[in-house]
């Protein structure tokens, strides 16, 4: 993947829509914490998700297929 950055302010809601390959689900799986990037950092609210609670991140974010 690509580096990708976005903002997303606090209570709104996002759609990814992109072809199949395109890296949805590792975007995904990476904001879950369900793998950890190789290289750079993942920040909520400013804060590196590294040093949040996995099942407070894990409950606060969704994916509808």
């Amino acid at each position: 993947m690509k580096k990708i950055s976005f903002t997303v302010k606090g209570g709104k809601t996002i759609t990814l829509v992109r072809l199949t390959g395109s890296g949805k689900s590792i975007l995904f799986n990476l904001l879950k914490r369900f793998i950890n990037p190789s290289k750079g950092s993942i920040k909520i609210n400013g804060q590196n998700i590294s040093n949040v609670i996995l099942k407070s991140l894990q409950e606060n974010i969704a994916i509808i297929l």
